[in-house]
């Protein structure tokens, strides 16, 4: 049976999801810079990336309803916002992103609706004209080539375009540093969880993660990546953008990751279960971290309530929640099976002891009958027609008793493998 401990571990994850929710419907916003959310809880201005597209996500995985007003206002001024070439723009790069094309190419597979065939099709068009002769994919056309912008075009493009798709991962694979781990560069020596984590999934998700050794090295590095209090630390990612890609105007930004939440996702699906002790008592620190009013802070330095950062969460913590609910599926189903196995050994042993009684009393009855045929024989001095005769006559009597017998047993097993069978 399912112990109390796990009953108030799958209602501590149901209740963080739907707080987490309950925030960013309380969050949202309409105004004349956009509708749908900021980056931050107290940020004025409506972002796609790291706003809006994240808490659409989010808000589908846990099973929203796209056809809720708020998500699908949100989501058509999210698409309305495709460039001419197919991809989509974030705050920091005012040009078609290819870290955002390929967010919104994820979310609308999610989403699975035909009504946004064309929308892919020229997000597709982007992406490809945007991948380099090595494989590999930068932020922006021309940009320097990053391990991040890869790893998210093979998530958005592995279903519709393979042989691109394995190009890309050859050159992510080529990247991998001998630790057996990836840092945010090609080639970086410094090794991190959040990349790591992020191409296990990807790879993961693909199919593409075939090699036990590979998928063994992974998790071991996550793991010695952990903090002691069972959390993992958050890291940010500077990158070069360009505020026009015409006059090349360089700008400095960062993307930040929560460790945490990419690590405890990347866990769950390699390992394909969450009965590590460790794990679990990493999602409980996870669970502990949420503010009260449903949010995460990035890190416990910035107490920003960051979007991304509580729709990451609701992602992981869903995974868990889907996992958790298929266990005790197939642990409701296990009992089941136990329990008519039970019954139908009961009723084979039933029937076992009923077919030897009758047996018993067969061979009872015929004893008896037969010693008073040797007892007759004995005494009484006949010729062997007559004695032949005698026996023959007396096992015709004995016939029906012996068929009345065996019939009973018969009819008194078929009831019993009826009730113990009966569902």
């Amino acid at each position: 049976m399912i112990s109390d401990k796990k009953n108030m571990f799958f209602s501590s994850l149901l209740t963080s999801v739907s707080k987490s929710k309950k925030w960013l419907y309380d969050t949202w916003k309409e105004n004349e810079t956009g509708i749908g959310w900021s980056l931050t809880e107290d940020n004025y201005y409506v972002m796609p990336w790291g706003g809006t597209l994240d808490a659409i996500r989010a808000l589908i995985y846990a099973g929203e309803s796209i056809h809720s007003p708020i998500i699908a206002k949100s989501l058509k001024w999210l698409l309305n916002s495709q460039n001419e070439d197919g991809g989509w723009s974030s705050w920091e790069i005012k040009k078609s992103c290819v870290d955002v094309t390929c967010w919104i190419v994820i979310t609308l597979k999610m989403i699975n609706d035909q009504t946004y065939i064309e929308l892919l099709n020229k997000a597709y068009i982007y992406l490809l004209n945007n991948q380099k002769e090595d494989g590999s994919f930068g932020a922006y056309y021309n940009g320097e080539s990053r391990i991040y912008a890869t790893l998210l075009a093979i998530w958005a493009l592995y279903d519709v375009h393979p042989i691109e798709c394995s190009k890309a991962t050859k050159w992510l694979l080529d990247s991998k540093n001998s630790d057996g781990a990836w840092g945010f560069k090609y080639k970086d020596k410094n090794s991190n969880v959040v990349i790591t984590s992020m191409i296990a999934i990807v790879l993961h998700k693909s199919s593409q993660l075939n090699d036990q050794e590979m998928i063994d090295n992974i998790i071991e590095f996550i793991y010695d990546s952990m903090l002691s209090d069972y959390t993992w630390e958050s890291l940010s990612e500077p990158y070069i953008a360009y505020e026009d890609c015409k006059d090349k105007e360089q700008i400095f930004t960062v993307c930040n990751h929560n460790s945490s939440m990419w690590a405890i996702m990347a866990l769950i699906r390699l390992d394909g279960t969450i009965q590590n002790t460790i794990l679990i008592k990493a999602v409980n620190k996870l669970i502990e971290m949420q503010n009260e009013d449903g949010s995460w802070y990035y890190n416990k330095f910035d107490k920003k309530k960051y979007t991304w950062c509580v729709a990451n969460a609701i992602w992981v913590l869903v995974d868990i929640e889907k996992m958790l609910s298929n266990s005790l599926m197939y642990v409701e189903m296990y009992l089941k099976q136990v329990e008519k196995e039970r019954k139908n050994r009961l009723t084979q042993i039933i029937l076992t002891i009923c077919v030897s009684v009758n047996f018993l009393l067969t061979l009872l009855m015929f004893i008896f009958h037969f010693n008073i045929h040797l007892f007759l024989i004995e005494k009484i001095n006949v010729i062997y027609d007559d004695v032949k005769n005698l026996i023959l006559s007396n096992c015709q009597s004995f016939i029906l008793p012996l068929s009345i017998t065996i019939i009973g047993g018969v009819f008194v097993g078929v009831v019993l493998h009826y009730l113990f069978t009966k569902k």
